[in-house]
């Protein structure tokens, strides 16, 4: 058997057992002991009896915290509630928020269309294709996407040749030989932004 003393709990109530036993059994070995067998077997029961307290102490702590985190979870919900309501119910008024504890927060603003897309420039192009690039509207509403627009010089009306959703683009399959006119219009739900400056290019 080691030498080396048990480190775990369960290791040392199991040798105290042991010692018990083998102090019982052979009291003309072992005449007179610091501690006999019965003071021994007298702490084991002792340990035996925290060990359980101390479980049942630590179930009862994670069962008290776990019901203190739902009572939690459930006032701050309420208080959100309450708040959220407030808000509705005084138009956002800061003085009138401030009589329930609560600071007020801007009141959502309408979603407006973005602004105007700008810098446009063709990067590179080739044999029916062309790569272009801009930059972000200065002011207006979010912007969701971009619509690559493109027409012939002369005509009205503009064909949407493709969405993105960066700041750059590559067309392909483009007509060859013609001039084209292309401008980028930024756009969200609430609608269309005005056309970028416009750029022409033959491929």
């Amino acid at each position: 058997m080691t030498r080396k003393f048990p480190v775990k709990e369960s290791d040392v109530l199991e040798r105290a057992e042991t010692l018990a036993t083998g102090l019982e059994a052979n009291p003309e070995l072992f005449p007179h002991p610091p501690a006999p067998a019965l003071k021994i077997r007298e702490l084991v029961k002792q340990c035996q009896a925290g060990l359980d307290a101390a479980t049942a102490a630590k179930a009862a702590y994670r069962e008290a915290v776990e019901g203190k985190d739902e009572r939690f979870a459930e006032l701050e919900g309420w208080m959100k509630k309450d708040f959220r309501y407030g808000e509705d119910a005084v138009d956002y008024d800061p003085a009138k928020l401030e009589r329930i504890g609560w600071h007020t927060r801007h009141a959502p603003k309408a979603l407006v269309p973005p602004g105007q897309v700008r810098s446009l420039t063709i990067k590179a192009q080739g044999e029916g294709w062309l790569d272009l690039s801009w930059r972000d509207p200065a002011d207006g509403g979010k912007v969701a996407t971009f619509r690559i627009e493109c027409r012939e010089p002369g005509n009205e009306t503009w064909d949407l040749v493709e969405i993105a959703m960066e700041h750059q683009a590559r067309l392909s399959n483009q007509a060859r030989g013609k001039k084209l006119e292309f401008c980028v219009l930024a756009a969200n739900k609430a609608g269309e932004g005005e056309p970028s400056n416009t750029v022409m290019v033959v491929l």
